[in-house]
């Protein structure tokens, strides 16, 4: 269940957490390129 429009802090918390995982599979391309 979820509401339609997130809050501000959800989406702030939400957004970190993403950048990292961007950023770790960068690191894992670099690491094992396909």
């Amino acid at each position: 269940m979820h509401n339609g429009h997130k809050p501000v802090s959800l989406r702030i918390s939400f957004r970190v957490p993403n950048m990292r995982l961007v950023q770790f599979g960068v690191v894992l391309a670099l690491l094992c390129p396909k």
